[in-house]
């Protein structure tokens, strides 16, 4: 095993951002000297506290390329790597909604051909655990050959990047980091929050204060399992029942 790893989000098939200084980091041994080197661009740079960083200067466009990173010892190479443009489709359940479910998507899906786009999902985890790093770990960048994964990208996020990858002519990467009914709260700094926004950070604020981070996981496995059972019940309530309504699920 090499003394280095890299973040997730760097992976075969990535997209990286061109014109731009590109900043590559990940977690090694405390003195380890690490080199990445892409497209005759080389940064170097050294592991302090467990964690490294290396900026490689701006790159222009190029469809693909590899991607060197090593510690001198043992080294690491990504394929098929793109410089274009990257966006980051972050939000709630309007960005969320996957191409598999929006108007003609499928049709897309099976008929769009060659399309210069890739995806990248971040992994929707909420807790540090174990099961955060093995969901984190099979995380990676997606390109449009991949149907299976192709159906689950954000349909908003799609269509704008391969609009954006037709008129520019380059490869267009997509990080997709959104998550349904989640607070607008955490999609902002709290010094920006105002009104009706800033009490959700107070709520938070009053639900943690005095535990330690072993209860407030416990509280939360809790409220998941609640919410699973809560799921269960409404199904076979919309299921078996005629004409069901929204009162009858929650007396059920």
């Amino acid at each position: 095993m090499p003394n280095f790893k890299v973040a997730r989000v760097f992976s075969n098939d990535m997209v990286l951002q061109r014109g731009k200084n590109v900043n590559v980091f990940g977690t090694g041994e405390n003195g380890t000297r690490i080199t990445v080197t892409i497209c005759g661009k080389r940064a170097v740079c050294t592991v302090k506290d467990g964690k490294w960083l290396a900026v490689l200067p701006p790159m222009s466009e190029i469809d693909s390329t590899e991607m060197y990173i090593t510690d001198g010892k043992d080294s690491i190479v990504f394929y098929n790597v793109a410089v274009g443009e990257v966006w980051l489709a972050g939000g709630q359940s309007n960005m969320e909604y996957e191409l598999c479910n929006c108007t003609h998507g499928e049709e897309h899906i099976e008929n769009d051909g060659h399309v210069n786009v890739r995806y990248y999902y971040t992994p929707k985890r909420t807790v540090k655990d174990d099961d955060f790093y093995e969901y984190e770990n099979k995380s990676a960048w997606r390109t449009f050959d991949d149907k299976e994964s192709v159906r689950h990208w954000s349909a908003v996020g799609y269509f704008f990047a391969k609009e954006l990858s037709e008129k520019l002519g380059v490869t267009i990467g997509i990080i997709g980091c959104n998550w349904g009914g989640s607070s607008a709260s955490t999609w902002m700094k709290r010094e920006y929050a105002q009104g009706e926004t800033a009490v959700y950070f107070e709520e938070y604020d009053r639900a943690i204060e005095g535990k330690t981070e072993e209860q407030a996981v416990a509280e939360y496995r809790e409220y998941q399992a609640y919410h699973a059972e809560w799921e269960r019940k409404s199904a076979e309530y919309y299921n078996n029942t005629p004409n069901p309504d929204w009162e009858g699920c929650i007396a059920y």
